[in-house]
């Protein structure tokens, strides 16, 4: 497992991720609790969809961002994140906590032990260009 509060030094200092939405649920609390609002903006939202959009005109206005959604509801919003992104190509970084089964399309990568594949990521999103994955964060 890996300390919630070196995911968001990473994530947000060295990897310049600074927008973050999301539902509030129990599987992320970890994350929630160790969030700094010195490092990054969390806007908090009332479902998926409007995480979604947010995290979308955020990086519309120039920040790396990411939804942070629970692992019981990521294969829904990935169905209408297929359809949005096939017209705007807009990288989008999903981190759920115990994710249960794979997603059709959506490389995951687990967070465990250390940061590499957070790295892989990164890379898989704004070098290769291709579109969502998911990092599945154990902490």
């Amino acid at each position: 497992m890996v300390k919630a509060k070196d995911f968001w030094d990473l994530i947000c200092t060295k990897l310049d991720y600074r927008f973050f939405s999301g539902v509030p649920s129990i599987e992320l609390r970890p994350l929630y609790d160790t969030m700094s609002p010195e490092i990054m903006h969390y806007v908090p939202a009332i479902d998926d969809y409007i995480s979604l959009g947010l995290t979308a005109g955020a990086f519309l206005s120039g920040y790396k961002s990411a939804v942070l959604i629970s692992p019981d509801k990521i294969k829904g919003v990935m169905v209408q994140y297929r359809g949005f992104n096939e017209k705007f190509n807009i990288p989008t970084l999903f981190i759920t906590n115990g994710l249960k089964e794979l997603v059709t399309g959506f490389p995951v990568w687990v967070v465990e032990e250390d940061f590499f594949n957070l790295y892989k990521a990164d890379d898989y999103l704004y070098k290769a260009k291709k579109g969502g994955c998911i990092i599945d964060i154990r902490v």
